[in-house]
């Protein structure tokens, strides 16, 4: 008696061709093999008139799957089976609101802002269901102009634009796209075109020089903006207090934020609060910030969010993002025409008004010291920096 044949079982996701039977328009279907949990089935996927449409179909499906070519590439070929292949691929993938949906879950539903969150990704309604494969630069462009048109601020345009690329960046994360199909960084959101600019020039007695807009607060302003009480008043006080860079508290994750630690370097114990930063310099990279006692309610209340970073979640141009949303409204509201950086020389102001030890204040702000001993005396005592900080009294 002859062996049965034992039939060669496909591979999960493999495609086949099958010629249907009966008088029928498309007569070669695609089938694809699906693994179950007890066997495996052929799901027809595509139907076609001739074989040959059949194999062109399996080629570039195939590089689609494999992620050898991208949606945009596919869109070049310019060819009839470009739409269908990703329709087929489609129900494989999330839409734009399914991923807001995860990511709102998993941390924008526990931030104070999950509100705003909301409005903005509400006001993206056009891509909403389409899936994420499928988003094309012009259709995050489209969405955005259309926005421009209801008069939204630079600000809000900048949070929606972090928003999308914060649901891009799962997409990448998770390959349901490729890092080429994240077009996020080239939407625009300039309102340049939106504006009414009939004379093309702004006031001189409006306009100062960006030399004055750093400057200093004075200790008067300061104090006004510690009682507003705000997010935006609280955040600019971090940078007040602690002398840092507009990027570099922005940059800060909460896992480089120490409270109330044990420290006895200086031979006295004490608990000392720092963080730890810095960019630009030898002298700024990692540098030991002293927390003052002002502001650590203020960065206590903010790592109860147990968010990863201390300020705003990263996306592109995340300090023009800061200076929008949070830094312009709060001066336009105090009626104060500053930067973000008069924060920074606001601390090293305030420093040397309250007697703050020169070389403890050259280390917090990252500048270098005249001589390795200055160096090494201020990298070594944490405690000194802890008490240096506070004498800035207001």
């Amino acid at each position: 008696m002859p062996k049965k044949r034992k039939l060669k079982r496909r591979a999960n996701g493999a495609l086949s061709i099958t010629q249907l039977k009966g008088n029928r328009s498309k007569p070669f279907a695609v089938r694809e093999t699906v693994e179950m949990s007890y066997k495996q089935v052929q799901k027809y996927i595509a139907y076609f008139e001739t074989r040959e449409e059949a194999e062109d179909f399996i080629k570039l499906y195939d590089l689609m799957k494999k992620k050898k070519i991208n949606k945009t590439q596919v869109q070049e070929l310019n060819c009839d089976l470009t739409e269908q292949v990703m329709q087929t691929i489609s129900p494989d993938m999330l839409t734009f609101k399914e991923i807001f949906n995860i990511l709102f879950e998993e941390k924008y539903k526990y931030q104070k802002n999950s509100k705003s969150v909301q409005s903005w990704f509400s006001k993206l309604e056009a891509v909403h269901n389409k899936n994420i494969n499928n988003i094309t630069l012009y259709n995050l462009q489209e969405s955005f102009d259309e926005v421009k048109k209801d008069g939204l601020g630079s600000g809000t345009l900048a949070q929606m634009k972090c928003l999308a690329t914060n649901i891009f960046k799962y997409a990448v994360k998770h390959q349901y796209i490729s890092r080429d199909d994240d077009y996020t960084e080239f939407i625009d959101i300039s309102l340049k075109a939106y504006k009414d600019d009939s004379d093309g020039k702004e006031s001189k007695n409006k306009k100062r020089s960006n030399t004055e807009r750093r400057k200093s607060f004075t200790v008067d302003q300061v104090r006004n903006i510690m009682k507003h009480n705000t997010i935006e008043s609280k955040y600019a006080l971090l940078y007040i207090f602690t002398g840092c860079r507009p990027n570099e508290l922005l940059e800060i994750d909460t896992s480089k934020i120490y409270l109330d630690v044990n420290c006895n370097d200086d031979g006295i114990k004490r608990k000392v609060s720092y963080m730890i930063t810095g960019s630009k310099t030898d002298a700024g990279i990692n540098r030991i910030i002293p927390i003052h006692d002002y502001i650590k309610p203020i960065i206590t209340e903010l790592l109860n969010e147990h968010h990863e970073y201390l300020i705003l979640e990263q996306c592109n141009d995340i300090v023009n993002t800061y200076h929008r949303v949070y830094f312009e409204p709060l001066m336009q509201e105090l009626g104060y025409n500053k930067v973000p950086y008069a924060c920074r020389h606001t601390f090293t102001s305030l420093a040397k008004l309250y007697n703050v030890d020169p070389f403890a204040r050259k280390r917090i702000v990252g500048h270098k010291a005249n001589d390795l001993t200055d160096d090494v005396y201020t990298d070594i005592f944490i405690n000194k920096l802890y008490m240096e900080v506070n004498k800035i009294k207001l």
